[in-house]
């Protein structure tokens, strides 16, 4: 599986990441936007990542527009996991119709955060 990524998220869970799927190649996008695989330079026609995750560490402290720009020109995907909540943002409709790609996202927290706010709010009062 070829997965495209943020450099500092898949630093940050390299471990998790190999323990759930070993064969995993990472496409690296670092924070001045070059992308490697396996520590070698790649120029960007040459990158085919079957996945592409958008993690908050991307949105953050990351080269989002580079990142976003790539994956919305990428024909090799077939996955595009969002750490964004929803879909309200043009590029997020954008990416969430091209076609032939499963775009998940982070919506199932809601009821969670809901709860957590509540019990920091009684706690308060």
């Amino acid at each position: 599986m070829k997965l495209f990524i943020f450099e500092a998220a898949y630093r940050r869970l390299e471990t998790e990441i190999h323990a759930i799927c070993p064969a995993v190649e990472p496409y690296l996008m670092a924070a001045d936007g070059t992308i490697t695989l396996h520590g070698k330079p790649l120029a960007s026609e040459d990158v085919t990542p079957e996945i592409a995750w958008i993690s908050t560490d991307l949105f953050f402290q990351g080269p989002s527009r580079d990142f976003l720009r790539f994956v919305l020109k990428c024909d090799s995907l077939k996955w595009i996991q969002s750490g964004a909540a929803g879909f309200d943002n043009p590029i997020f409709q954008a990416l969430g119709s091209k076609p032939g790609v499963i775009y998940t996202n982070s919506t199932g927290a809601g009821k969670s955060i809901a709860e957590f706010v509540m019990g920091a709010v009684l706690n308060y009062f």
